[in-house]
């Protein structure tokens, strides 16, 4: 059964290319997996120990990962959590969580370029 999407999605190859921070609380953010993205929501993989409130407004920040290692902020939006599912990631337990951001973004170029994801 094929999804109808209403935007391009674009499935990150190299999940430790870009990284996504969520602040779960204010001044405490965590790091997670982006497991892919479009202009109006993303998949994020983060460890089960954190707790994300459905329909709670959520700051994220996607940062890509540099040529020198460094970690480089290329987006920030707001979002929700529309749904989650409890599946391994990496021989762990993990959460993928759908998040539907409060506006659309412009995704940056190294995205959209296709270079690190398939569509």
């Amino acid at each position: 059964m094929s999804q109808i999407r209403k935007n391009k999605r674009f499935y990150i190859n190299d999940k430790d290319h870009f990284l996504i921070k969520i602040e779960t609380n204010p001044g405490k953010s965590v790091d997670c997996f982006l497991n892919d993205i479009s202009v109006s929501g993303a998949c994020i993989i983060l460890d089960r120990q954190v707790f994300v409130q459905r329909d709670k407004q959520y700051p994220f920040v996607i940062l890509e990962q540099k040529g020198n290692g460094e970690y480089e902020k290329v987006a920030s939006t707001t979002g929700k959590m529309a749904w989650y599912l409890s599946k391994e990631f990496r021989n762990e337990d993990m959460l993928y969580l759908g998040i539907e951001f409060q506006k659309e973004i412009a995704l940056p170029k190294s995205i959209t370029d296709e270079a690190e994801v398939s569509v």
